[in-house]
Parts: structure tokens; sequence; C-alpha cells
């Protein structure tokens, strides 16, 4: 089985891809994308991925003439062609220009590159262990760039100490993980962090308030800290691809467990997830 891709008009095997340098994503990483997962020939939630990468585009002035059913039927097509039963796409926008330039005037196209490939989708599983660590990410985390380097970081030193994720805190608030978002339960009360440009505005954190909604528990987008995350009576955090996980030891120090409404929310959400997969 192999994982296809779409390159500016032309569908290939993901390992035959070419990217030229007159492609921005390679000097300047002048690029957006967003990665959704599926199964079955179906997307979950895709609609709000493919209205998010079009949002990054607008939001970065990129000037092109892809519609949200062209990047869904060119998704599609990759899925078919790799044939597998569940699946990862990643799609990415990017600047192109003759000649390698900082300013975007001149700029003359704007590449599309959609890739599939075979990937489980999220199970239900054991906890997650947290790192902290001091937010220097710049100041547009609310648009999805391929600029990732601060997530590598994180994410390598994490890996390298036994944690599973990092959490970043700016001004002395907890704002998003390194490559997820955050919550918190407390007193039967969903807390997570106001949208504005230091989160990306996660789709599964999204979805993650839709449920809560549905369950009847009241959501606050405010501000919470370290110390929260330690007295709160779940800590969650979600993902397209681990979808929603509970936080289980934050720099070494075990968290609490206490809430029921997590193993609902949970529940929920995976009910969605194969609802809209298998059933939809």
């Amino acid at each position: 089985m192999s994982a296809y891709a779409y390159y500016n008009g032309h569908f290939m095997k993901k390992e035959d891809v070419k990217i030229p340098l007159t492609d921005r994503t390679v000097y300047f990483g002048d690029a957006i994308y967003d990665v959704v997962i599926g199964a079955g020939g179906r997307l979950h939630l895709g609609d709000e991925h493919i209205r998010r990468l079009l949002s990054g585009a607008k939001a970065l002035g990129y000037n092109h003439g892809y519609t949200h059913d062209f990047i869904l039927e060119i998704a599609e097509e990759c899925i078919r062609r790799t044939g597998a039963e569940s699946y990862l796409v990643y799609m990415q926008m990017s600047r192109s220009a003759p000649i390698r330039s900082h300013g975007a005037g001149v700029c003359d196209g704007v590449n599309l590159l959609v890739t599939v490939e075979q990937a489980p989708l999220p199970k239900k599983s054991g906890g997650i262990r947290l790192l902290s660590k001091e937010d220097k990410r710049y100041g547009f985390c609310n648009i999805k760039t391929v600029n990732l380097l601060p997530a590598v970081i994180y994410s390598t030193e994490a890996e390298a100490l036994g944690y599973d994720e990092t959490v970043l805190v700016r001004g002395g608030y907890v704002t998003e993980c390194a490559h997820s978002n955050i919550s918190i339960l407390k007193d039967k009360l969903l807390y997570t962090h106001p949208l504005n440009n230091r989160i990306l505005p996660g789709i599964t954190r999204a979805e993650l308030i839709n449920v809560c909604h549905s369950l009847g528990i009241e959501c606050r987008e405010l501000p919470f800290t370290l110390p929260d995350l330690l007295l709160a009576d779940d800590v969650i955090v979600t993902s397209t691809t681990k979808l929603v996980r509970r936080a289980t030891e934050l720099d070494g120090v075990k968290l609490k467990e206490g809430s029921s409404l997590f193993s609902k929310i949970e529940e929920v959400m995976f009910e969605r997830l194969l609802c809209q997969l298998y059933k939809g």
C-alpha cells in the first residue's frame, strides 16, 4: 500500500513528490497547513479543517483560487488512490516566487500539496505526562503555519525526559501545549484559554466545547495557571490525532483524576468520531 500525494495538478506516490526551490516553504516557511484524520473514505470534521486552512491563507494574504470543494475533492482522490481503511490527510498551501526575496510582492502563485498515508484512528488509552516550559513562541500561534521549530524543541526535550507533551506558560498563564490544546475541569465547569494569537483555534478543542454543552457542562474561556492544573479535577489535552486524553502528571507531580465527567466527555467524543466516519 502506497501513500499518495497531490502537488500543483499532479497525483503521484508520496515518495515521488519534488518540491522546487521556487516554493517559499523551502527558504521562508511561507506556508500554512492542516491535518485531518479519517476512515472509510470519510474525514473527521474535514470541513472544519479545510475552513481553518483557507482562513490561514486569507490571514497571510495568499492570492489563490482554491475552493473548499476543490481541496476536498483532491483529498478524497488521494484517499482513494492510497486505499487505506484509516488514514491521515496533510494539506499545505504555500506561496511561490521566481527569486528569493523576503517580501511577498515577488510571489506569482500559490502551491497546493495534499498527502494521504495510512494511520490508525485515535483510541482510548492511558493518561499522558506533562512537562511545563516557558512559551517562547512568536505571536502568530493562531495561524497554523509550518514554522514548527519551537514545537520540535519542546517535544524533543519532553521525550528525552520521559514526558509525553509540553504545556506552555506565558506571563504566568497556560496557553496550550507543544502540539495540542489543554483545558481543565473544575467544580463541573470546563475552563479553556480564550481564542487569540497565543493559541491555535483547535478543531478538537471546539469539539470538546460542543460535547460539554451537550452534556450540560458550562464552558468558560478564561486563562488559567499551572497551580490551577494541580488543583483541577481533571486536565484534558485535545488534538486531531489523539482526540481527547487525560493528563496524569505535571513536572513529576501527580494530577487529580477525580471527575467522572471526563469519562462521559471521552465516551461522547469517541462516539461522535465513529458515528461521523462510519454512520454519518
